[in-house]
């Protein structure tokens, strides 16, 4: 297993959101205290993590400068967990 490296929270949502060197983000219900999804995409280490409240929207950005939004609960089934923009560093 990997270190935690990032944590957000979104009281309005009621998620909890932990990244990893692994590059994956895990997007956590505490109300329930369960797993809701996994977010990967990330090839390095997830540096940020930031719910884009009061929008379902997860902001992750990773150590080489790339940017990603995430869909989180409550936006719809087929957005969930997947990436629907990547701003990539070219530098």
């Amino acid at each position: 297993s990997k270190d935690i490296t990032c944590v957000a929270n979104s009281f309005a949502l009621k998620l909890v959101a932990t990244s990893g060197a692994d590059g994956h983000i895990l997007v956590w219900h505490y109300g329930l205290g369960l797993l809701e999804g996994t977010c990967k995409g990330h090839a390095q280490d997830v540096t940020q993590l930031r719910f884009l409240e009061p929008h379902p929207l997860l902001l992750s950005s990773d150590i080489l400068g790339n940017i990603a939004v995430w869909g989180v609960p409550p936006i719809h089934a087929s957005q969930r967990f997947r990436c629907l923009l990547r701003i990539k560093n070219i530098l």
